[in-house]
């Protein structure tokens, strides 16, 4: 005989076979972009609706918000005003651009150093070679324009950097700042044999190549080009009309609201 302590009667008998139940395999990021049905339903060659909006900080002589999707980014604009970074050269016939370029501690998942690293200050390079090109800085000699630009949200590395390029031209429009023209900005990356443009983190972490250009429109002049990867001299040329292309009618965008809005 057994005693009743030995059984638990919370415990359900089961069967002596289970079938585990159907689920379907997600769809690979990748294929999803290579058979032009990419996740937020937009095809290959269409970039995320932008939302600008500009004079938002009181104190900066012009500044700029941006939206792009999940991106968002805000920009300030200080100057021309007398060079007061230290170590800095003065020029007597031509001014400074110099921007500042941080992420927030909140920005991206892949984000954890609070502290400014070699990343920012990459990425403060590239604005800065970006946008001179673009400026008038001839007519401020002696003098230093600040670029201080801030990721609020951050989805793909590239799109990002080519959101923050445009924000902050936006901000120097609204600083009254003398331009040559405005700089628009395009990151595009390649899956097998196709360009796709303005990827979000989870698509660029399957790219098997990537290309950011900034451009002035007026002039057909390309202020920088980044490319990473391996790919073919005549993939590597689609790629950059393709951002010429589209980049093209960024611009038209953003002018549309600068005449509205200025």
């Amino acid at each position: 005989m057994f005693s009743s302590r030995a059984f638990d009667n919370r415990l359900v008998n089961v069967p002596e076979q289970s079938i585990p139940p159907f689920l379907e395999e997600p769809k690979s990021i990748k294929d999803s972009v290579i058979n032009n049905s990419r996740l937020d339903g937009r095809d290959q060659v269409t970039p995320r609706l932008l939302f600008i909006k500009t004079g938002l900080v009181d104190k900066a002589h012009g500044s700029a918000y941006l939206e792009q999707g999940k991106i968002k980014i805000s920009c300030a604009v200080y100057g021309p005003r007398p060079v007061v970074k230290a170590g800095a050269v003065i020029s007597a016939t031509t001014g400074n651009l110099e921007c500042e370029f941080s992420f927030s501690s909140f920005s991206s998942s892949w984000r954890t150093v609070k502290q400014r690293d070699t990343e920012e200050k990459e990425i403060s390079q590239i604005l800065t070679q970006a946008l001179g090109p673009s400026i008038c800085l001839h007519m401020f000699p002696k003098s230093s324009i600040d670029v201080y630009v801030t990721v609020i949200e951050s989805d793909g590395r590239l799109a990002t950097i080519a959101a923050a390029i445009k924000c902050a031209t936006i901000a120097l429009v609204d600083a009254s700042i003398d331009m040559f023209d405005v700089v628009t900005c395009v990151s595009a990356s390649l899956f097998n044999n196709s360009w796709v443009i303005d990827c979000t983190q989870a698509e660029e972490n399957e790219e098997d190549s990537s290309i950011l250009l900034s451009y002035m429109v007026s002039s057909q002049e390309i202020t920088n080009v980044i490319q990473t990867g391996k790919t073919s001299i005549e993939l590597s040329q689609n790629g950059l009309n393709l951002c010429v292309d589209v980049g093209s009618k960024i611009y038209q965008a953003m002018c549309q609201y600068l005449s509205k809005s200025l």
